[in-house]
């Protein structure tokens, strides 16, 4: 739900936060704008099944780094965490 992924925001930290649009409580959007209030470092990923055109224009615009269609684009985390986490091996 929205206070408590708020919380656990606050307590962890993270890198990388994915959210839904549809919580218990609210909406990911309430969750969006409280990250970027708090960071703007943090990589979020919406990944719902919510894929409106005027919800993804709402999340790029409230600071989302990329939006996915759960059914369609699931797969798509991977790539992304791959990309921007990958790491040149060392030789």
């Amino acid at each position: 739900d929205v206070v408590e992924a708020e919380e656990a925001f606050t307590r962890l930290h993270p890198n990388v936060v994915t959210l839904d649009l549809e919580l218990p409580t609210g909406s990911g959007i309430t969750v969006l704008q409280y990250i970027r209030r708090v960071s703007r470092e943090t990589l979020v990923i919406v990944l719902t099944n919510h894929a409106h055109p005027h919800y993804r224009k709402k999340c790029l615009s409230e600071g989302a780094n990329y939006f996915l269609d759960k059914s369609a684009e699931f797969e798509e985390v991977v790539n992304i965490l791959k990309q921007t986490f990958h790491q040149p091996t060392v030789q």
